[in-house]
Order: C-alpha cells, then structure tokens, then sequence
C-alpha cells in the first residue's frame, strides 16, 4: 500500500478466470450499453479515489482474450477458483482490493470507503457481509498477512474462501444491510441471463451510470 496526499492506495484486482456456465457464454464480455460487463467493472473502479491502478487476474487461455479490453493482465493456473487468483495477487502486490470481473454496478465511494476502514487498523480482510456471516469475498480488501494461512489451505486442498473468512479474527466488517440502496448495488454480480437481462434493461442502459 502506498501514500499520496494522506491517503491509503490500493491495487484493485479484478477476478476473471470463471466459465460463466451458470450464463452459458463468457458473461464478462456480454454487451452492456455497447461495452463489455467487464469494461463497465473496469470504469468504475477508476473512478475510486483510492485505487492506484487495476489488474486484472486470470486463467493463461484467456489472456488473449481479455487484453483486448485490458492490458494489464496476470495469468495464474491454480484452476481451483477465486482462491487461486487471490494468491498469485497478494503474493505479486502485497495488500489488494478484489472484485470479480461481472460487478458492473460496483460503486468507487464504497471502494474507497471499504480501503480507508481496513488502513485503520490492524485487519487480514475488510468485507461486506449480509448477517450471520454471510460474506461477500469478492468484494473485499484482502491483507497480505493472508499469504500463508492461503497457501496452507491450498497445500491441503480448501479452496473455500468463506472457510478462509471465517477462520480470520481479525476483520474488518461491513454490514451490507446498513449501506445504502446505491452502495449495496456494488455487491450485484451477474450468474445468470435473468442477471444480465436486470443489469443491461433496468440499470445501466435506462438509467444510465
């Protein structure tokens, strides 16, 4: 993490090594207002005061792909999911801000607000969550102190990140319930066409950003 002007700077690291089969085509590249859903997470990230620049995490075969929309790119080949992405980020950046590549309502005062609440103390993660521990962990800032229990889950074969969460002490705890209808929004990732459909007609191509 670094300082400028007195404030905590972050790398975002975008998730984009799923198969979207729940969509059943590459969901990251489905229109939204003419741009890809993962131009629009890209858009609205840079726009994050907090968010030095942004990286974009995923499998070797779909590099090519994706560094059309965006070059800065890192490939990992874990294929065990978000977990294994996580890793090569933290392991590569130290301290990172994850969000997965189909969250395209992802809100930069949220992102911002999430990155100053984990500079304030001494957490491993700071997270949304929506009661009873039901976690978002791929809206989430993630410590570098993360790289070791990780690679011994890895080692051992949990691949679970909600495991993960709930076996670290110190977080940071955002109540989702409590936000605001616009910053809850930021948790919104698309799985299924009904999504998308929600997404493309009543929010970004209506509304506007």
């Amino acid at each position: 993490m670094m300082f400028s002007e007195g404030r905590e700077i972050m790398i975002a690291v975008i998730l984009a090594g799923g198969n979207s089969k729940r969509f059943g085509r590459d969901k990251l590249l489905a229109d939204i207002c003419g741009k890809p859903m993962l131009y629009h997470t890209i858009q609205r990230l840079m726009a994050a005061r907090n968010i030095s620049h942004i990286v974009l995490v995923t499998s070797k075969g779909k590099v090519a792909v994706y560094r059309e929309l965006w070059g800065n790119i890192v490939s990992e080949d874990y294929g065990i999911g978000p977990i294994g992405g996580i890793y090569v980020a933290l392991k590569k950046y130290g301290d990172i801000f994850v969000v997965g590549g189909d969250m395209p309502l992802i809100n930069p005062n949220l992102v911002d607000m999430m990155i100053e609440r984990f500079s304030e103390g001494d957490y491993s993660i700071c997270i949304g969550h929506w009661g009873k521990e039901l976690f978002e962990p791929l809206h989430a800032v993630y410590s570098a102190n993360l790289i070791t229990p990780i690679a011994k889950n890895i080692s051992s074969g949990e691949y679970s990140l909600h495991k993960l969460i709930h076996r670290v002490s110190n977080r940071c705890l955002i109540n989702i319930r409590e936000l605001t209808p616009r910053e809850a929004q930021s948790f919104f990732n698309v799985n299924t066409p009904r999504d998308y459909e929600y997404i493309r007609n009543s929010l970004l191509c209506v509304h506007g950003k």
